[in-house]
């Protein structure tokens, strides 16, 4: 993407599909921003989804297919991906050179073993130890134990070829590439915001994406099968009722009755998520401190009310920034009076960066790098 004027954005998560254009100038720069829903999110069956995507691809692209971007940047959040951090290790018996080139080669092997029944989306080194100690390659040096720690995301070969099919039968001479979420908000929230260490919450439809970033490096991730429609759905007679109800409440905007059964229904429907955040987080802290503080992400109508579903954190309360249209405004534009959306937004500036300094080893599975 490093001589593209611009490229086209897809950003899809648990039951939406929001798409942009991204224009390489000075700023990032974004239009033409859409977003649409798919699937009744009551509906948990994989091909039943895949299949609700594929009519959501079918209906957006033709749209942008004028647009001719020299690039396609697809952003997966859960549940089209799976990610874990890995840690692979490597000795000789004598010191072997150790540079950037080398540990990507050796990430992108060690992906490629991994590959059977799955298509490997990023194979990312975010940590690499030379005899014991910490180290950013900048420079070649010798070593005689390496140790890689890595961030790794897969998602079905069903998937991957239905994504790529989609793309390509409407832009059959653009490149395709993937990213998933974690990936993006631990690379873009710190960068603009200077925050070295957080959490990161990214509310999806029907599930939670949660992640734990150090100077720009993932250190934990998980999902909760539960989202903002997950939790709407149960606080009104359905997604709609319910999404207008928690606003209303978020607002204060209801009566003293409303106000005391919605506070009851969000008590009840919140409780599965807290319980999952919970056992995530306690799991996290057996091996890394877990940060009370970070960003939050959602779509725009129910941004104002998730902050009620997060737990009050015991002792410490979590301090989650919402990542909103006025939090993003002085880092993007939109030049043509779309409306904003701060997911695709975070999407945006990712590539945006990533036009000049994303690292692709011929015939690797390594898109980006955080050495």
């Amino acid at each position: 993407m490093a001589h593209a004027k611009h490229a086209l954005v897809l950003d899809i998560d648990s039951g939406s599909l929001g798409a942009c254009i991204v224009d390489f100038s000075s700023q990032t720069a974004v239009r033409r921003i859409k977003r649409i829903q798919f699937g009744s999110g009551e509906v948990r069956d994989a091909r039943a989804m895949l299949h609700a995507l594929e009519e959501a691809l079918a209906a957006l692209l033709p749209e942008y297919a004028k647009e001719q971007p020299a690039a396609v940047a697809v952003i997966l959040a859960s549940p089209w991906f799976q990610a874990t951090i890995r840690t692979i290790q490597s000795q000789s018996e004598s010191p072997a050179s150790v540079t950037r080139h080398s540990v990507q080669r050796a990430a992108a092997a060690h992906a490629k073993s991994l590959a059977s029944g799955h298509a490997i989306l990023e194979s990312l080194p975010i940590l690499v130890s030379a005899n014991g100690y910490h180290t950013a390659v900048h420079h070649g040096l010798l070593a005689r134990n390496l140790q890689i720690t890595m961030y790794e995301s897969v998602t079905d070969n069903s998937v991957l070829q239905s994504l790529r099919h989609a793309v390509e039968a409407v832009l059959p001479h653009t490149t395709v590439v993937f990213h998933t979420v974690p990936l993006v908000c631990a690379e873009v929230l710190p960068r603009i915001t200077g925050t070295e260490f957080g959490l990161l919450i990214d509310v999806g439809a029907e599930v939670t994406d949660i992640a734990l970033f150090s100077s720009r490096t993932l250190g934990t991730v998980g999902s909760l099968p539960y989202g903002s429609r997950t939790i709407a759905r149960a606080c009104g007679s359905n997604v709609a009722d319910g999404m207008s109800r928690l606003s209303m409440f978020a607002h204060s905007e209801l009566s003293s009755e409303e106000m005391q059964k919605v506070a009851a229904a969000l008590e009840t429907a919140a409780q599965p998520w807290r319980e999952k955040f919970s056992e995530l987080l306690a799991a996290a802290g057996a091996q890394i401190p877990v940060p009370h503080s970070g960003f939050i992400i959602s779509e725009p109508d129910s941004i104002s009310w998730f902050t009620h579903v997060i737990p009050d954190g015991a002792a410490m309360p979590y301090r989650l920034t919402p990542v909103t249209t006025d939090f993003l405004r002085p880092y993007i534009s939109v030049t043509d009076g779309s409306t904003f959306d701060p997911s695709l937004s975070l999407s945006a500036l990712f590539v945006h960066e990533q036009r000049s300094t994303a690292t692709v080893l011929p015939g690797a599975p390594v898109l980006y790098s955080t050495l």
